[in-house]
């Protein structure tokens, strides 16, 4: 997750540079988003039974996406 915040501070603060780097530091911070998510899905997959995994990653992409509306609707509440 910091690498992923990391480059989207620099798509964020960086100006003066070529569009291709705009496109690399969105790729890289897609990919270490999609890292960290995987990696939660996996870890919840080998703590639950068989019977029960798909529920489990089920479950565990319910909360993210929660997580994701709730912090999206109380940032939207303050000034940028």
């Amino acid at each position: 997750m910091v690498l992923a915040s990391t480059f989207m501070l620099l798509f964020w603060k960086l100006t003066n540079v070529p569009v291709f780097v705009y496109i690399v530091f969105l790729i890289l911070s897609g990919f270490f988003l999609y890292g960290a998510q995987a990696l939660g899905t996996i870890a919840t997959s080998k703590t639950a039974t068989r019977r029960v995994a798909a529920t489990a990653c089920g479950f565990h992409g319910i909360w993210g996406y929660l997580s994701v509306l709730l912090t999206g609707w109380v940032g939207g509440w303050f000034p940028y």
